[in-house]
């Protein structure tokens, strides 16, 4: 998964230390990450409240897309490049989840063809869900 590039520091957000540190947190891995891997490593910095809030301040600035496993849960993972404030998520990319070790990842080299849907219906968001053996552990 590529790091998220800003031109401005957290993409537009005012920079504090909780943001940085979560920010740093998201950048220093590979894959989606669910509010309870913040909590757990993380838990210094706040809350559940001020993390989420946190995750949803990043995602409002174009910093993060969320995804939701085949588990149900949702996970952050940092968009290629930062979209900016206000800006629409719409990532037309693929998904991995791994039945082994539960790691949620983005394909950005997959890319979802654009459909037309029929007159009357507006889309919010579009994902595709890949499951398997990933490749940390199909080497295993």
């Amino acid at each position: 998964m590529a790091k998220a590039e800003t031109k401005k520091p957290m993409g537009g957000l005012r920079s504090t230390p909780a943001r940085e540190r979560i920010f740093e947190y998201l950048n220093t891995h590979d894959r989606a990450l669910a509010l309870t891997d913040l909590e757990r490593d993380l838990s210094a910095v706040g809350d559940r409240a001020t993390l989420y809030r946190t995750l949803k301040s990043f995602e409002d600035a174009g910093l993060v897309h969320k995804v939701v496993g085949l588990d149900g849960v949702i996970r952050f993972a940092l968009c290629e490049t930062a979209c900016g404030l206000h800006h629409a998520h719409f990532h037309t990319h693929a998904h991995f989840s791994c039945t082994q070790c539960g790691h949620l990842t983005c394909l950005q080299e997959i890319e979802l063809p654009h459909i037309e849907l029929p007159e009357g219906y507006h889309t919010n968001e579009v994902q595709l869900m890949f499951s398997g053996t990933c490749q940390r552990c199909a080497q295993a």
